[in-house]
């Protein structure tokens, strides 16, 4: 809903009913954030903090914002997705691996980002986000 009170309240009862549900909520005011994480959100998107974000990298680099926008609409060709490891990828480095970009790494739950990718070795159960 476009209410932060509202996804609280929708976050705290999904997992009062499922705590295993995984919840996907969005937030207005940066300050709820806190707030949802505690009400059980697993993943929480901000609409205007993004798009701010885009619009500031605009200013100096509007062909960045344009390469966002087409990894973010899958219909233009760029697919960003997650996926476990391959077991012939398993001890390899992200960057090493062909025909696709890694942009991060999720082991354990932890999300490990591309500018901490050096000197990372991929192992079972690692997570890749990438761009095919």
């Amino acid at each position: 809903t476009p209410h932060d009170d509202t996804n609280v309240l929708i976050a705290l009862t999904a997992k009062d009913l499922n705590p295993g549900i995984k919840i996907i909520s969005r937030v207005r005011q940066h300050e709820n954030i806190k707030q949802l994480k505690r009400a059980g959100a697993d993943v929480i998107i901000s609409p205007s903090l993004t798009s701010g974000n885009l619009m500031a990298v605009a200013v100096s680099n509007s062909n960045s914002v344009e390469l966002i926008g087409e990894l973010l609409t899958t219909s233009r060709g760029a697919n960003v997705h997650q996926r476990r490891v391959l077991d012939p990828e398993i001890g390899k480095s992200p960057k090493a691996l062909k025909g696709i970009v890694v942009l991060g790494l999720v082991r354990k739950g932890n999300n490990i980002g591309p500018g901490d990718l050096d000197g990372q070795i991929l192992r079972k159960n690692d997570e890749i986000i990438l761009i095919e």
